[in-house]
């Protein structure tokens, strides 16, 4: 059902621990980074890619990069910042070069997803400079062999790229990651319609328009994907599921 709650580990802030330091010890970049992770959700507005070391940092401190899901989230984010702002690259460059090689082994990892989403020129010699080790031989392999760029993941492959691709979109605010789950949710009203639930694909069109119904009021320009969208259609199920998200 579309109108139950969904809650994805799409927004960065539900990635990143507390953060509020006692108020003698926090410095204001402490205060601002604090203050700023609360609303990771809407980076694209206003980007501040200064913040974005820091973030990453305190990720790995708090162990979040370990976990595969979570850290190809980050990287999805990372991606699209990378994509769409050169600068970006020498302020992660810092953040690596100041992580030590133990505690930053899931920073490489999670830089080296993220060169790779990003689709960049160099992005195969980066990945092999980030993960030289013969430990990080398989996943090396596993990065350079999947698609790049993100768009070209298919976002109901897995219910972890339809995650990513929001995260993306809460980065740069490439509307064609919204336009990609719209089709998806437009899939899920036909096959609702015609009664197949049993294609392979249902659930996560399922789960794409729910996360599509969650995030439509708060982002006018996923409201203006799916106006578009309505605007576009004639089949009776999908603009009735579309009409569901414009509440």
């Amino acid at each position: 059902m579309l109108r139950r709650l969904y809650l994805p580990l799409l927004c960065l802030t539900l990635l990143l621990p507390c953060m509020r330091p006692a108020a003698h010890a926090a410095t204001l970049a402490d205060r601002g980074l604090a203050a700023y992770a609360a609303s990771m959700e809407y980076y694209y507005r206003k980007p501040q890619p200064q913040l974005l070391p820091t973030l990453l940092q305190r990720m790995d401190d708090a162990g979040l990069l370990a976990d595969g899901e979570k850290r190809l989230l980050v990287a999805a984010f990372l991606g699209e910042c990378l994509r769409k702002d050169a600068s970006t690259r020498s302020l992660l460059q810092n953040a690596l070069a100041h992580a030590g090689q133990e505690p930053g082994h899931n920073i490489r990892r999670t830089l080296a997803w993220a060169v790779h989403l990003a689709g960049l020129r160099d992005a195969p010699a980066l990945v092999r400079q980030l993960l030289p080790n013969r430990a990080d031989l398989t996943l090396r392999e596993h990065i350079l062999s999947s698609p790049s760029p993100l768009l070209r993941w298919k976002a109901t492959a897995d219910s972890s790229v339809l995650h990513m691709y929001w995260t993306a979109f809460m980065a740069g605010g490439n509307t064609a990651y919204v336009e990609a789950i719209i089709d998806a949710t437009r899939r899920y009203a036909r096959l609702k319609a015609s009664g197949r639930q049993y294609e392979d694909d249902f659930d996560l069109c399922r789960q794409a328009a729910a996360s599509l119904y969650e995030f439509t009021p708060r982002h006018t320009l996923v409201r203006r994907c799916v106006e578009k969208a309505l605007a576009a259609t004639q089949d009776p199920a999908e603009i009735q599921t579309l009409r569901l998200m414009l509440r």
